[in-house]
Formats: structure tokens, sequence, C-alpha cells
């Protein structure tokens, strides 16, 4: 199973710590561009395929040799918050479980996992819990998965971005230009700023929380290619040997993104394709 809180995100809408309500990116859809699937491919071949309802991810699936591998299920609260996901293998067996738990001003304080393993027959719980100070505009997350290294701390600039995040003794600080992270860690993004953004493909991961912050708690890490509010266009490791992609684009006639290539550069490995439908 692969650990979701290690995916990670980043750069949106400017809200505060304290504020739950105001959040995503927000484009104007033309009728018959609400997302529908988007689905990851090399060559013929399909990695990974995701099914939306109203621009929210509600089915993940991914492939291997030609079947499905696992598929995971989510479903959300009255407001639009993440609330569920459940995780099937390709056989049927439920092999993980998580909810999601707020507070009355609908920030995200629990994430509650369970693991099953048929083989080894164990039930394994994992709990993450999350706090918030509004003084300092932080959030103190303590994941399930990294109880020993201590908690992580986010902290958020004025404009109500993630600024750094702490761990322990480490601290990795956010480059931004704009709503856009142009450095975090050793990688350096670059972005497409003149094209304009329609449709919701940006939003994929964003549209699962109504707030910045829940999206950013949940997720563990800013990585921007879930979280740009613009079409990136390169990522380069410094010193620019290994991990280096390039994107490019295909759109429709009314401009909203069709395909997404994601090219290695500096290492030996195959082009990702992104289609992405709309109804």
């Amino acid at each position: 199973m692969k650990n979701y809180l290690l995916m990670g995100f980043a750069a949106l809408v400017a809200i505060s710590c304290a504020d739950a309500d105001t959040d995503v990116v927000e484009n104007t859809n033309l009728s018959g561009h609400n997302l529908h699937t988007v689905t990851r491919k090399v060559g013929d071949v399909t990695l990974k395929m995701f099914e939306f309802t109203d621009n929210k991810m509600i089915t993940e699936t991914l492939y291997s040799g030609g079947g499905v591998d696992d598929s995971y299920v989510y479903t959300y609260n009255a407001i639009g918050d993440l609330l569920t996901m459940v995780g099937t293998r390709g056989d049927g067996y439920v092999f993980f479980e998580r909810e999601l738990v707020y507070d009355t001003q609908h920030r995200l304080t629990e994430i509650k996992d369970t693991s099953y393993n048929d083989i080894m027959e164990q039930v394994t719980h994992q709990n993450s819990t999350i706090t918030y100070n509004d003084v300092n505009n932080t959030v103190t997350a303590q994941y399930g998965f990294e109880l020993q290294s201590g908690p992580r701390v986010f902290h958020f600039n004025n404009n109500g971005f993630v600024s750094a995040v702490e761990t322990g003794n480490d601290t990795i600080a956010l480059t931004y230009d704009g709503n856009n992270i142009t450095q975090w860690n050793q990688l350096n993004f670059t972005y497409d700023t003149t094209t304009p953004v329609k449709g919701e493909y940006l939003n994929m991961y964003r549209n699962q929380f109504k707030s910045y912050v829940n999206f950013i708690v949940y997720w563990a890490f800013p990585v921007p290619t879930i979280a740009s509010s613009n079409y990136i266009t390169s990522i380069n490791e410094q010193p620019g040997t290994i991990g280096d992609l390039n994107y490019t684009y295909e759109f429709d006639a009314n401009g909203y993104p069709t395909v997404v290539h994601e090219a290695p550069t500096s290492y030996e490995s195959n082009v990702v394709d992104v289609y992405i439908n709309y109804n």
C-alpha cells in the first residue's frame, strides 16, 4: 500500500490558518468541461485512472499487468471536505480504511488509518493528530508514520501560504513567485504564466478540501506538482543530475488542457502522458 500522507503539496490562494472556508483557485467552467476522468499512461499501458463527480475525485484506480491492482474510493462531508477513503485490492479485499475528523471550525484535527493484512491476519491502526496555533500562524501535525522523528510544524506567511516545514532540527523553506512555488528542498520549478488556466485539472487534489490549510496538512508536504496555480513546465533538481522533468500541454479549442506530457530529461525513463476528459 502506498502511503498517502507522503505524497505532498502547496501554493494557492491566501487564507489564514483559522479560516477553513476560503480556499481554492476558482475557475469558470464551460458546460461540458467538468472533470470526468484523468488517466496516466505510458504508451498504451494505463498506470492510473481518476474519476470525478462535480470536479471531486471519487475513485482512484491503479493498474498492473493489464489488470486492476488497487482501487480507492473517496467520500465527502456536507461542506465538501474529504471524509473517508477505502482501499480495495483487485481481488476485492479491503486492505485500507481512512477516516478524517474535523473540529467545529471545519479544521482537520485527526486522520485515522486502519490497515488489514489477510496473510498475517493482522489489523493495524495508525492515527495522526493536528493542532492549530492562530497566534503564530503555525499548524503542528504528529503523523502516525513518523512518531519517532516528532511532530511536523507548518509555518504560514502573511499571505496565507505555507512558508516553511519544520521537523525536529530540519527546516525546509519555500520560495514563491506569485502563487507558485519556485524552490522547495532541492527542487526548482518553472511555470507557464501566460496561458490562461481553464478547468479544474490543476485543482484535482485541492478540490478534496474546502480549505488550503486542510489540504496542506493532509498531504504532509507542499509538493508543487499538485498545487500550482499555473501550468508547471519543468522540474530541475540541484545540481540537475537526476529527477529533471519537462512538461508540455495540449489544449482543446476552448483552451482546456486535454493532454499533459511528462518527459524526463536527465535520466532514462518513459514519458508519461496524462489524458484529461470532461463531461
